[in-house]
């Protein structure tokens, strides 16, 4: 439960306490000036008035939270996927050069010993299949 919505609870059970315990005063009409004229307005109508306005600003507040909670969750998931990109082209770019140093290296030993070199990895290399006679 938010902390918004007991707030909003909260309000409407002291309301109705109020309410409750103070019935006579609640039917009392009151006299409210404002610039163009008057208006009589009974108690209730006040209260229940600044209640609903209560209730409309909290729920304007908490979706304005939630937008803001939204926004910076696509925010932190564009930057997560963006890390990810430069992740994985860091592993691309780290494998390519441990292969090419590794070929280097083996080329390298293959020429100080004597032996044939051979082809750098990703190059098609010949297949020959020798046979053997076994005797049987």
């Amino acid at each position: 439960m938010k902390p918004s919505t007991l707030l909003v609870i909260l309000v409407l059970a002291a309301a109705a306490v109020f309410a409750y315990q103070n019935e006579p005063l609640l039917r009392q009409v009151h006299t409210i000036m404002l610039p163009g004229g008057s208006q009589a307005v009974p108690l209730v109508g006040l209260l229940l008035g600044a209640l609903v306005a209560a209730v409309v600003l909290l729920w304007l507040i908490d979706a304005a939270d939630i937008a803001i909670a939204n926004a910076g969750r696509r925010r932190a998931e564009r930057r997560f996927a963006d890390r990810e990109r430069e992740l994985a082209g860091e592993r691309a770019r780290a494998q390519e050069e441990t292969a090419r140093k590794i070929d280097d290296l083996s080329r390298k030993i293959d020429e100080r010993w004597g032996r044939t070199a051979v082809p750098p990895a990703g190059e098609p290399q010949e297949q020959t299949t020798v046979w053997r006679r076994t005797g049987s």
